[in-house]
């Protein structure tokens, strides 16, 4: 999935095949790879939010994620991951999203 956003808005991000029954996103983890970087960094880990963009993200109910006032360095790839509880190898499912942010 690839979404175009203008800097400054604010972009949903959503989550396919969540797992039943996570209490707030307990099984959700969002990870993200800029346009320049050549490694991933956990936003978001079973639910808990990481202090990658303080006070610019957010989780729905349903485990989509929110950046508030998007900027060019939001730009790249962002990993949503579904963990079941018994397996801690893999994820259960991945969905990927791929974000571009414009300027006007």
């Amino acid at each position: 999935t690839s979404v175009i956003k203008r800097a400054g808005d604010e972009v949903m991000m959503s989550c396919s095949k969540l797992i039943d029954g996570q209490q707030n996103c307990s099984r959700t983890t969002w990870r993200f790879a800029g346009l320049k970087s050549d490694t991933t960094e956990a936003l978001v880990d079973l639910g808990q939010i990481n202090n990658f963009k303080p006070n610019r993200l957010n989780l729905t109910s349903n485990c989509s994620l929110v950046i508030k006032e998007v900027r060019e360095e939001d730009a790249g790839r962002y990993e949503c991951q579904q963990w079941k509880p018994e397996n801690t190898e893999t994820p259960f499912h991945q969905s990927d999203i791929d974000l571009s942010v414009v300027n006007f």
